[in-house]
């Protein structure tokens, strides 16, 4: 049985694939075996797959789409290794990144659950690196990432003791975005994180990545607002700004009637004390029935 699987999902992402696979088979680590999901591809995705040629990499297809979540599962499922590691096929590693990893796992406590790393970020265009993000969470950082999502990377960047399914779950199929967060939180109640401090994943920027999809986003906040809602409530004021970053997304996109909701209920949500955000939301609240083309010309005078 190999110690690390790593399952690599993909939707008609052939021009990308091939290197995010040659980037795991380059690893200095080299007991794992590669779980290519491959959800329904419409393009050359399976031929390329096949043509590496090597027999650590196993070939599942979806019949139909049913989405990243779907996939990844699909991959937690057939893993056999104990460490899971996740690699958009979009991006691809730096040599050291499983090694790294392993040995932080091997030397780290029982309770540690999940190790991630620093990234690249690459423009997709110009393949020219235009930014770099390091890790800064460590330990027991579950209320901390009640705020928002520290893990950098995203999904390329973390490995995750397989025992951590058995225990929290899998991935919520019903997410369009934000999954790797609503995991990551699941897994932080239970666990401690760690991180290797250097970028080991190159992350590509791109017009197809999740962040192009806004309804996605707002979609997908929303859902892990109400599914994680008990655990928010505990911290009103990071709820109620949550809310409020909520409704300005919505603006932002010309989704003024669902805006008002949230800014209502970031009015609601917000402590007594907490007087700012509270006539922040209604100021957005009171603009945004003058309509969305008049909001959009003032909303360079609003501090979201």
């Amino acid at each position: 049985m190999p110690t690390v699987s790593v399952i690599i999902t993909t939707y008609n992402y052939g021009r990308f694939i091939e290197r995010a696979i040659r980037s795991v088979l380059i690893q200095t680590y080299q007991d794992y075996e590669i779980i290519v999901v491959d959800d329904a591809s419409t393009d050359n995705t399976e031929d390329i797959v096949k043509s590496i040629g090597d027999d650590r990499i196993r070939y599942i297809r979806h019949i139909i789409n049913k989405g990243g979540n779907a996939a990844r599962n699909t991959g937690v499922k057939l893993a056999t290794g104990d460490y899971i590691a996740f690699l958009d096929s979009d991006d691809e590693w730096l040599p050291e990144k499983i090694g790294m990893q392993i040995r932080m796992f091997l030397d780290g406590a029982e309770e540690l659950g999940l190790i991630y790393t620093g990234m690249n970020i690459i423009d997709g265009a110009s393949q020219q690196q235009i930014g770099q993000v390091l890790p800064k969470a460590r330990g027991h950082i579950f209320n901390l990432l009640l705020r928002g999502n520290c893990i950098t990377g995203g999904g390329s960047s973390s490995m995750i003791k397989k025992e951590c399914f058995r225990l929290v779950g899998l991935f919520d199929e019903t997410l369009p975005s934000g999954q790797e967060w609503e995991m990551i939180l699941r897994i932080a109640k239970k666990y401690t994180i760690e991180y290797v401090n250097k970028p080991l994943i190159n992350y590509f920027m791109h017009g197809a990545n999740t962040d192009s999809y806004p309804e996605k986003i707002i979609r997908g906040y929303e859902l892990i607002l109400s599914s994680h809602r008990q655990d928010f409530e505990e911290f009103p004021v990071i709820y109620a700004h949550h809310y409020y970053e909520l409704g300005i997304r919505c603006f932002k996109n010309g989704l003024m009637k669902r805006g008002r909701t949230h800014f209502l209920a970031a009015f609601r949500e917000s402590p007594r004390k907490s007087y700012l955000l509270k006539v922040k939301s209604i100021l957005q609240l009171l603009l945004s029935f003058m309509g969305s083309t008049a909001y959009a010309h003032l909303k360079k005078f609003i501090n979201p």
